[in-house]
């Protein structure tokens, strides 16, 4: 697995990996996330309120398991796997982070017309790549958040 950060996602990464439990919301069957754009308000996950300067790094910690568990490891028919990835950008929905990241307020508008603005402030929109993947699906945006459960990929984008 690569964990490459470049450009902006570099300057949001912080320090201190905290592991906290995994859970994924679909995990049965290793299903893709439901798109953001499909979920009802009974959908939405519902955040805990963390300290914004270590969550990156506690995602960091957890999200081999989270892509592992949602995304699965076995290759698909035609070939392609979602095995290997790696991070092309990881931004904070939280209007209040100390790294103003251009596009958080157009991904936090949106998650907040569909989830809320808590749940918005208190998500982060992932870039991930998977290069084993045809090109039309070797990039996906997924939303993540620290529940009560642990921390999930609650939508994919």
């Amino acid at each position: 697995m690569l964990f490459r950060m470049h450009g902006a996602a570099r300057a949001v990464a912080l320090a201190v990996a905290v592991a906290s439990p995994v859970h994924v919301a679909s995990a049965q069957g290793n299903q893709f996330p439901p798109q953001l754009t499909r979920l009802t308000k009974a959908e939405c996950p519902q955040p805990l309120d963390l300290p914004v300067l270590d969550q990156l790094d506690r995602i960091r910690a957890v999200l081999p398991t989270l892509v592992k568990r949602q995304l699965g490891q076995k290759p698909n028919p035609n070939g392609t796997n979602y095995r290997n990835w790696q991070v092309l950008g990881a931004i904070s929905l939280d209007p209040t982070y100390p790294m103003v990241v251009p596009g958080a307020a157009h991904w936090r508008a949106v998650v907040a017309g569909r989830c809320g603005a808590n749940v918005a402030a208190r998500s982060w929109l992932l870039v991930l790549q998977f290069p084993e993947m045809h090109a039309i699906n070797s990039v996906g945006r997924f939303f993540v958040a620290l529940t009560r459960r642990g921390w999930e990929i609650w939508a994919s984008g």
